[in-house]
């Protein structure tokens, strides 16, 4: 099933596309965990049950913090990966790669 509003992840990783100074405000906001999970919470609560995330480095943080609330932790089970516009893209293949990506960051980054 589809959510009937998605929460977009652009102003978590600094991502504006029409103004760079922006991008970079949100971007040292959102360096602090519990305002992206406050905006989360939020969101869920005035209806927003599913979230678009990429492969961004932060991702993982994210999901760690959804993980951990029991609430989140098992309602926000769709996937909606960024899959940078390629209209010949297999979704199903897009959101088991995200997942993927995420399963294997904490191993990524035990080798640095």
């Amino acid at each position: 099933m589809i959510d009937k509003i998605i929460l977009g992840h652009n102003q978590f990783f600094g991502v504006n596309h029409l103004m760079a100074q922006t991008g970079n405000e949100k971007h040292a906001y959102f360096n602090d965990i519990s305002r992206i999970k406050h905006v989360i919470d939020f969101s869920y609560d005035h209806g927003a049950t599913g979230l678009m995330m990429s492969t961004h480095e932060r991702a993982a943080f994210i999901a760690d913090e959804i993980a951990k609330d029991p609430k989140l932790k098992g309602d926000w089970d769709s996937k909606y990966p960024d899959y940078n516009q390629d209209h010949n893209v297999n979704l199903e293949e897009e959101a088991d790669e995200v997942v993927e990506y995420l399963a294997r960051l904490p191993v990524e980054h035990s080798y640095e």
